[in-house]
């Protein structure tokens, strides 16, 4: 994330890996120890939208501010 932009097909393949995961555990969860939640679609979908949006809020807000400091 600080030395380089990312390829736009690695930020959302990463998402819906994130939203999968999420749903995934969920799912395990709830067979083993029924915490009553159920699996949905659109859960995936909004994580990896969100992850999506943060990717860029970082990008757009965040590295251009780094630019200016030693770190990046």
């Amino acid at each position: 994330l600080f030395h380089r932009h990312l390829n736009w097909l690695t930020v959302i393949l990463c998402a819906g890996l994130v939203g999968i995961f999420n749903e995934g555990n969920q799912l395990i969860l709830d067979m083993i120890i029924n915490i009553q939640r159920t699996v949905d679609i659109t859960d995936v979908l909004t994580n990896a939208a969100g992850v999506v949006i943060g990717y860029l809020a970082f990008y757009c807000l965040v590295r251009p501010w780094l630019k200016n400091t030693s770190f990046a």
